[in-house]
């Protein structure tokens, strides 16, 4: 049975957002942890260009809103890990797009990715955490975002 994390990210100290955002998501895409990146999935965004379209998601909530806000959530990184030989690295991927999915309601752009690299195997998401923006395809907005605090499930 995986253990399972969410956690809120914030701007860190002396950096602005986007290079928070790139930070992370660089992170979970690393090619050293991913099989070259065979274990990465998405959701109403490309790999190459996730960091940038969450941004945009942020600018445009900030001028649909007029809302900035002091200590803000900008993403939340969600972890889960499994015991080794638990499940294979794809049912693991599998597991992560669709906890996301349900976390989301399909409603907004995320990132999956699935490490190896160490003695267990641990799928990490990230999710934009911009409220009432609406992905430009339609795809609506994200059910939990918003919120600033992280959560355990």
């Amino acid at each position: 049975m995986a253990t399972t994390r969410i956690m809120s990210i914030h701007v860190s100290k002396d950096k602005t957002a986007a290079q928070c955002i790139r930070e992370r998501l660089d992170y979970i895409m690393n090619p050293e942890k991913t099989i070259s990146g065979m274990l990465v999935s998405t959701h109403a965004c490309s790999p190459e260009t996730a960091a940038e379209e969450f941004m945009l998601y942020r600018q445009q909530y900030q001028t649909s809103t007029g809302r900035t806000q002091h200590n803000e959530v900008i993403a939340y990184h969600v972890r889960q890990a499994f015991r080794p030989g638990e499940i294979t690295p794809e049912l693991a991927n599998e597991i992560g797009r669709e906890l996301a999915s349900q976390l989301t309601g399909d409603q907004n752009a995320f990132v999956v990715a699935t490490h190896i690299d160490k003695h267990h195997m641990a799928c990490v998401s990230e999710l934009p955490a911009f409220r009432e923006v609406r992905h430009p395809a339609g795809l609506g907005t994200s059910p939990f975002a918003g919120s600033n605090s992280g959560r355990s499930a």
